[in-house]
């Protein structure tokens, strides 16, 4: 691993002492202040950032085409306070992790017990507050683990993986997870993986249809379900009316022993990922390129309804579900 130079160390240490400063001054704040905070940064951030607010508006175009511009100007703001909060509760949790118990509601028996002594994979979007989930499985009594990328800010790496493995759950490092995971598995633990991120194919991802549009996803989940047979869920801790999360959980249409191949499955897996985000749009972090990369074998028709930050890359997307979104647009 390289060693970071002068500049890097510097760089780090006026983020360690940023971020220090920030989780104390996020961690004494009431909660009505920080909302009023949350609510303002947003509003000036339409002036300020109109790149942040173009992204967003984007993606709720391809998720949501046939929506009111008032009505997605609307979800647009709502997303952005979303996440905002996300950050003050996840700061706060850094500092009381011991809160989590009054945050997460706890699930009825019939949705955790299953998977309390068997091995599953949770795949799981950036919808509701995915931290809160994190600290909360093993509280439930699911034994857990979860894959998670590092923070480059050694501090609040360290915070988060004290306030993550706080009530029991391992962690596993997303670089070269793959053998961790079927560790985990064969250990009868539950392992919770984010399903919407860009994967290329380059590094053995796929093209599935998410909301319309292909989207480079992870294979994983679905090889290791069929490899190992083993159930795949998609789940998110969701914010209810008082402030508080309960977890929703969406299981596919069939076992995982009727899926003849990744792709099938790992499509209704986004098909899942997809009707859960619907039913919480405003819970969704659409802050994020998801439709970054354009398979080189997209029909025009297709390649044009991408967003503005895409851009053609050389990855075949199956022909297939090229046709059949080529034909819906179309139509």
């Amino acid at each position: 691993m390289k060693r970071p130079n002068s500049a890097h160390r510097l760089q780090y240490a006026f983020l360690d002492a940023g971020s220090a400063a920030l989780i104390f001054l996020v961690g004494i704040c009431p909660l009505a202040l920080a909302r009023l905070l949350v609510s303002t940064v947003v509003f000036l951030g339409r002036f300020l950032c109109p790149g942040l607010v173009r992204l967003v508006d984007a993606n709720l175009a391809v998720a949501f085409p046939n929506m009111q511009d008032a009505e997605r100007r609307r979800l647009a703001l709502a997303s952005l306070r979303h996440i905002l909060w996300n950050g003050v509760e996840t700061i706060k949790l850094l500092r009381h992790p011991e809160r989590i118990s009054d945050m997460a509601l706890t699930p009825d028996e019939p949705i955790v017990d299953p998977y309390r002594n068997r091995p599953c994979i949770l795949c799981i979007p950036h919808l509701g507050n995915w931290e809160v989930l994190a600290q909360a499985v093993a509280l439930w009594g699911i034994n857990a683990a979860a894959v998670v990328a590092a923070v480059a800010t050694p501090s609040i790496n360290k915070l988060l993986t004290k306030a993550r493995t706080a009530n029991g759950l391992q962690i596993i490092n997303q670089k070269g997870a793959a053998r961790k995971v079927v560790r985990a598995l064969q250990q009868n633990l539950c392992v919770g993986i984010l399903i919407d991120q860009n994967v290329s194919p380059r590094h053995g991802g796929i093209f599935i249809d998410f909301f319309g549009l292909p989207a480079p996803t992870s294979r994983l989940p679905a090889s290791l379900a069929r490899k190992l047979s083993i159930d795949v869920l998609v789940g998110a801790c969701i914010r209810q009316p008082d402030g508080r999360f309960r977890l929703e959980i969406k299981h596919l249409p069939k076992p995982v022993a009727d899926y003849k191949d990744d792709l099938s499955l790992t499509q209704d897996i986004l098909d899942a990922t997809q009707a859960l985000i619907r039913q919480h749009p405003e819970q969704y972090t659409w802050l994020y390129r998801r439709w970054r990369y354009i398979p080189d074998n997209a029909p025009p028709a297709l390649a044009s309804a991408f967003p503005y930050y895409s851009i053609p890359r050389p990855y075949p997307c199956d022909e297939q579900l090229l046709a059949t979104l080529t034909a819906r647009i179309n139509t």
